[in-house]
């Protein structure tokens, strides 16, 4: 995967994360809140991180070998 589109899917999954806080933030504040919807958006938001860790790694990786990104 190229730093170009490596970056795009970074910036994806973050605003994945912040769709999803914002879902979690709707739904606590409903009267009577469905915490299975927000146990599963909490457990997307982990993976979603651990992806854009791995692929903020890959970058920084291919920096300190000098390549250009």
């Amino acid at each position: 995967m190229g730093n170009r589109k490596a970056r795009k899917r970074i910036a994806r999954l973050y605003q994945r994360i912040d769709q999803h806080e914002a879902k979690i933030a709707k739904e606590q504040a409903d009267h009577q809140p469905d915490f299975g919807l927000i146990k599963h958006w909490r457990r997307e938001i982990r993976a979603f991180t651990v992806q854009a860790q791995r692929y903020e790694a890959r970058l920084d990786q291919q920096k300190r070998r000098g390549r250009k990104s």
